[in-house]
């Protein structure tokens, strides 16, 4: 699922804007980022063409691509809702969020390890590139958040 944010929110209930603000400045939210990676020698593990599309496979990127979509879409939807309901799902997305962008950036990690053969560049980047989108997601929302 590919989503656009809107430089804003859009018509955001007076309701749920007080409400996010109110939690943004008590929790001190910032957008998730992934841990970096500790200095340590990292070992490449040389995978045939198969094998690689086998370490894909059981990574599930996609499946954890669609968890942080879904959460975004839930937050998202919150702008209409209730103050009281903003206040009561918006930090427990938020918690959920962080947790789906850190898992995609740990998988991803591990499978930026795997060295294929005859695989280009680009298809070895792909678990890389995948997560730097999804905590660039996060990370605009977090931005659409601290303009409410």
């Amino acid at each position: 699922m590919d989503i656009v944010f809107p430089g804003q929110l859009g018509t955001v209930e007076r309701e749920s804007r007080a409400a996010v603000q109110a939690l943004i400045g008590r929790l001190d939210l910032t957008a998730p980022r992934a841990q970096p990676p500790e200095p340590q020698d990292v070992a490449f593990i040389p995978v045939t063409r198969a094998q690689w599309k086998s370490v894909l496979k059981d990574a599930d990127l996609p499946r954890l691509q669609q968890e942080t979509d879904e959460t975004v879409m839930e937050i998202l939807l919150l702008r209409t809702a209730s103050g009281a309901a903003v206040g009561k799902r918006l930090p427990e997305l938020l918690q959920r969020l962080g947790t789906s962008v850190v898992a995609l950036s740990a998988v991803a990690g591990e499978v930026s390890r795997f060295s294929p053969s005859r695989t280009s560049a680009a298809e070895r980047r792909l678990a890389a590139d995948l997560a730097q989108a999804n905590q660039c997601e996060a990370q605009a929302l977090f931005a659409c958040l601290d303009d409410v």
